[in-house]
């Protein structure tokens, strides 16, 4: 009987295609065993693992994807050039401007990331510091309603490889009548290694992250998301490099889309996280600024944070309170904003990028959740860039400080050429302005596609998903960004 039962279950984790994509949605009429739900995660980890060293070995293939980007970067360049100095139309030559400052940051992404990151672990293993000096570290999750994913977000951090660790989570007023009672029973199960603390309502994030900070007793702070499953020795990587080097404040590992099989938007947000982590914050990293550690997972020095826990959790923004953003904004403070905004005593900490500290996170799979996400997300992007604008250049690499400010006034140009080079200019007979900003686009996207088949050679096509993705943006997310300034104030959805 037994024996039959583990053929059934085996015939339906073959039907589920060996990846996590299905088996939230599936629980309860597949009750998987903790055994088989870890063969799946290990299966997942064992997908990203082989490469995420490639910028360290430096194989061939790094060193073709580089020569790519260079010549593609000069010929881009050249031509917006061109553009710019050739066209008399204003509006044409606006355009050329804003895809010339575009390429310019989309090469220093690219060349820096590729030629100068190193990942900070490969130096850190070798100080034998790091061996010894073993400080306690607090994996803080804030969680509501995560009902059967919870089990194995906090036993994957209780079975790291790095020992001296307990875990506090807090329920941030769970009303599905399950999530309170599987934390009760996590903490019954690992009685001195499991804390946990509940609010009778819920109160955000930043607030339930506050309330996981003041339970939590380690001189390091790691926030995990309630639906992030981490690799077994990411936090250890993560402790080892801030053990190295005492100017990390916070330093951020590399992220994946838990259910990336499950729907095209899944696939295409696992290429997205790809190249942000790769690209984006490997050029940040090297440069000594990553702008924003991800609360997917995130370690932080309990010194870093102290100071501005309380006015970070209680953020007010235009009059009221503001809720979203809580990972760019708590970056922030650790950047910078402890020693211009609170203190000028205070350390501005370094922030960093661990590219082989893996963890899997779980994206919406409808695109109405899809879309709320990224209002929040950019929402977050205003407030924190009102946050950071009168000191963001101070103390930090020129390079990094100018990225940083040319992304955020293009980001708010972005809709604004995407309505001229689309509609306008074939309405008033430009047609040449339309092709040559579909053309930029499709070469952009294809080097984000080219790094995405770059770590993953054996995924086929799904390279193709990360070029769609890029003309999703264009004629949606775009304009998300005026939305979410609308709605700035509005702060009833974006709780946890």
């Amino acid at each position: 009987m037994l024996r039959q039962e583990t053929e059934k279950i085996e015939k339906q984790i073959q039907k589920i295609k060996h990846t996590l994509a299905h088996v939230y949605e599936r629980v309860e009429k597949l009750p998987l065993s903790r055994y088989h739900r870890n063969k799946l995660i290990d299966n997942e980890f064992f997908r990203y693992k082989p490469n995420m060293n490639i910028k360290q070995i430096r194989p061939k293939r790094l060193e073709t994807a580089c020569v790519i980007v260079v010549l593609a970067m000069i010929v881009f360049v050249g031509w917006r050039v061109a553009h710019v100095i050739f066209f008399d139309d204003w509006w044409i030559l606006m355009g050329g401007i804003y895809g010339l400052l575009v390429a310019y940051i989309i090469v220093q992404q690219f060349i820096v990331s590729y030629f100068i990151y190193r990942d900070p672990y490969a130096k850190a293993k070798k100080n034998p510091l790091v061996k010894i000096v073993k400080p306690k570290v607090s994996v803080v999750i804030a969680t509501k309603n995560e009902r059967f994913i919870i089990f194995d977000t906090v036993y994957s951090a209780l079975n790291c490889s790095y020992k001296n660790l307990e875990v506090c989570i807090v329920n941030d007023g769970s009303d599905d009548n399950f999530t309170a009672y599987n934390i009760d029973e996590l903490v019954k199960a690992n009685p001195g290694r499991v804390r946990a603390k509940h609010l009778e309502r819920n109160e955000g994030k930043r607030k339930a992250m506050r309330h996981g900070f003041y339970l939590a007793e380690g001189e390091i702070i790691v926030f995990l998301d309630s639906d992030t499953i981490v690799e077994y020795e990411a936090i250890e990587k993560l402790v080892a490099c801030m053990v190295d080097d005492p100017h990390y404040g916070a330093i951020v590992g590399y992220c994946r889309a838990l259910n990336a099989d499950y729907n095209w938007l899944t696939r295409m947000q696992d290429g997205w996280y790809h190249s942000a982590f790769t690209v984006g914050k490997g050029m940040e990293h090297s440069l000594g600024t990553v702008s924003c550690c991800s609360g997917i997972l995130s370690a932080y020095r309990r010194e870093a944070i102290e100071p501005c826990i309380d006015r970070w959790a209680e953020d007010w923004f235009l009059g009221q309170e503001f809720w979203a953003g809580d990972d760019r904004q708590l970056t922030a403070y650790v950047c910078g904003g402890n020693k211009y905004t609170i203190n000028k005593n205070l350390k501005q900490w370094r922030t960093g990028y661990c590219e082989t500290a893996l963890s899997i996170s779980e994206t919406p799979y409808k695109f109405k959740k899809f879309v709320m996400q990224q209002v929040r997300w950019m929402q977050s992007w205003t407030r924190v860039m009102c946050f950071t604008f009168p000191w963001w250049y101070k103390g930090r690499h020129p390079l990094v400080a100018i990225d940083y400010y040319l992304r955020m006034g293009l980001s708010y140009l972005a809709p604004i050429i995407a309505v001229n080079n689309l509609i306008i200019a074939p309405l008033t007979g430009h047609w040449d302005s339309t092709a040559i900003y579909l053309g930029g686009l499709t070469a952009l996207s294809f080097l984000f596609a080219m790094d995405f088949k770059l770590y993953n050679p054996d995924t086929g096509y799904k390279w193709l998903y990360r070029v769609a993705f890029t003309f999703v943006s264009v004629s949606c997310l775009y304009f998300l960004l005026y939305y979410s300034l609308w709605t700035l104030r509005k702060n009833d959805w974006l709780t946890r």
